[in-house]
């Protein structure tokens, strides 16, 4: 397992170069990443902390080396990697699960796509809950569709969705009182927040009907041909009848190219 620390080229790990470049912006590391929270008082009346991850951990059982994540609840959970699927470490998983880190060099997230969300931030406010920050360089604000709000100090991974480029797959961790939870749901830009978290669900899951409805706004309502062309043909070859009328109409504009 890496180290986090001194990584060569081909390092594949969130905070090496072949992973991403880590949480800082330009691809900084944090041996671990704390965020002051002011102390509050839930209805269980516990206060929340210093939340943080530490990729130098090593497992009190075994010693191997792991990510240790420390939670706003002051939950704490021992990681064999960070990202979707979340493999908590065999030797202190209260589950007694059999999950353990894939023997591959590559991890699990990697190769399903992910990519980190570099100097990620978590809001929350009168339109839900949003991430901000980087992926390959480019920022990007996620309005999140469902699910609980993200921990402060939790690293977040996202995944585009193919040929809807306005959806994101989401995923990152979510503590209580109780524990600390894996979560995946659907993350979307700003463009399309007027269509509603209903349609944009339906459209993440493949519904034809729902990304047209995508197309159909960005087209018609928000004059942008450019965004809207992959939802119209994705829904035109799924057979919706008004999309396939909109890609003839599509075809004629000059949309060739990205405006500026």
């Amino acid at each position: 397992m890496c180290n986090a620390w001194n990584h060569s080229a081909s390092c594949p790990c969130a905070f090496g170069p072949g992973g991403g470049g880590g949480w800082g912006r330009g691809g900084g590391f944090y041996s671990a990443r704390e965020i002051d929270i002011s102390p509050s008082w839930g209805r269980e009346r516990r206060p929340t902390v210093a939340s943080y991850v530490n990729p130098n951990a090593r497992c009190p059982v075994c010693g191997a080396q792991v990510f240790f994540y420390r939670s706003p609840y002051n939950g704490r959970v021992f990681f064999d990697s960070l990202g979707w699927p979340w493999p908590k470490h065999h030797c202190t998983d209260r589950r007694n699960e059999t999950r353990s880190a894939t023997p591959s060099t590559m991890p699990t997230w990697q190769r399903e796509g992910w990519q980190p969300l570099m100097s990620s931030r978590a809001h929350t406010g009168t339109a839900g809950h949003t991430v901000t920050g980087d992926v390959e360089g480019d920022y990007h604000q996620l309005h999140l569709a469902a699910g609980q709000p993200v921990d402060n100090a939790s690293p977040v991974f996202v995944r585009q969705i193919a040929r809807k480029p306005d959806l994101f797959d989401v995923t990152y961790l979510s503590s209580d009182a109780f524990g600390t939870y894996e979560r995946k749901t659907v993350g979307f830009l700003e463009a399309i927040l007027p269509v509603g978290t209903d349609i944009i669900g339906k459209a993440a899951e493949g519904d034809a009907a729902a990304t047209y409805e995508i197309g159909r706004y960005l087209l018609w309502e928000a004059n942008s041909p450019f965004s809207a062309a992959p939802y119209i043909e994705a829904a035109a070859i799924a057979g919706v009848f008004d999309a396939q009328v909109d890609l003839a109409i599509l075809q004629l504009l000059p949309i060739a190219k990205k405006p500026n």
